[in-house]
């Protein structure tokens, strides 16, 4: 089924809303992202503007969060159909993939990189406290349980890697 007749380039990752209702794509021109949101009924393209990082659907309701791009990036929320944006806290992190596994928490992780050490942080959003949860890390990739409870990771040692699985007392 086509969902819509123009071209869309670049596309590196689509995600369905929790509803079902749009979907987001992460696109990359010239090595540049850009997030849009497509509305599944109405056939139309939003565009989130100054977006710095990867978006992550809330597992409930039609909202996203991602990092805006500003004199002082943000991570914020926001609600798709009323078209509310709300800032939740200044962070600044390149190349930032977000996952939203928990109600009130975000995963934060760079895209993984066997140049570059990266770690991992949790955002709660209700209280604005943002913690690191795995240190830096050369090679990390990072895969999140569903219900936020843990994640496998893995770091370059050499010419190999070593796998980690740590708990989360965020995910409960």
């Amino acid at each position: 089924t086509e969902i819509h007749s123009q071209a869309v380039k670049g596309i590196a990752r689509a995600t369905f809303s929790p509803t079902n209702a749009y979907i987001l794509f992460e696109t990359t021109t010239n090595g540049l992202l850009s997030l849009s949101v497509f509305d599944v009924e109405k056939k139309t393209w939003n565009p989130i503007v100054n977006a710095l990082s990867s978006g992550a659907w809330d597992k409930t309701q039609d909202r996203i969060a991602y990092i805006r791009k500003g004199a002082s990036p943000m991570l914020v929320i926001t609600d798709i159909v009323s078209k509310k944006t709300t800032d939740i806290v200044p962070f600044f992190f390149q190349d930032a993939v977000l996952a939203w596994k928990v109600n009130k928490t975000i995963y934060v992780t760079g895209k993984p990189s066997s140049l570059v050490t990266q770690s991992a942080w949790s955002i709660d959003i209700d209280k604005k406290i943002v913690s690191k949860i795995i240190p830096d890390t050369a090679g990390l990739h990072v895969i999140w349980k569903e219900d936020g409870s843990q994640a496998l990771f893995s770091s370059r040692k050499g010419r190999g890697h070593d796998l980690f699985l740590a708990s989360l007392s965020s995910g409960k």
